[in-house]
């Protein structure tokens, strides 16, 4: 009777072996047949602009509990703090509001949505880069976008 109780083991050892390589979240564009318009559309952004450009980054800074006496300082820190990012191939300056309530920048990955220099990106950015961009003041930071919106579900599901 042993024999039977390794052979099971060994049985849900091998089926449950995919488990560690299983990879949740959006499956991207990329993943469709060459013959659909969306998949064609994501290899001609990817192919034009890289292969972030089909997963741009919403950089938002809540600048409302900031005087504006300050404000202008705030925004000089925090696009210094948005240069040479790691991962980063692009981010664009930050653009204030009509109100000048808010900033925001577009931040587009040197990789694919899905892949993890993305995800390491974008928590680079939520937990490093923005906050310290805006340390000392009262400012709040998001990073927003479904890109994002698909790193912060893996981070809840893992």
């Amino acid at each position: 009777p042993w024999w039977f109780l390794a052979g099971g083991v060994v049985l849900v050892a091998v089926l449950s072996f995919p488990v560690f390589f299983i990879q949740l979240g959006h499956i991207g564009d990329g993943a469709d047949p060459k013959s659909f318009t969306d998949r064609r559309a994501f290899d001609l952004m990817s192919s034009a602009f890289g292969p972030g450009s089909n997963g741009p980054l919403t950089l938002v800074i809540d600048q409302s509990k900031v005087p504006s006496s300050d404000r202008s300082a705030l925004a000089d820190q925090a696009q210094k703090a948005l240069t040479n990012v790691p991962d980063a191939a692009v981010i664009t300056p930050l653009t204030a509001t009509s109100d000048g309530d808010v900033l925001t920048a577009t931040a587009y990955s040197v990789a694919a949505p899905q892949d993890g220099r993305t995800t390491s990106l974008t928590n680079r950015l939520t937990d490093d880069v923005l906050p310290q961009a805006v340390s000392g003041t009262a400012a709040d930071t998001y990073v927003t976008g479904t890109t994002a919106a698909q790193v912060d579900f893996l981070d809840i599901v893992s």
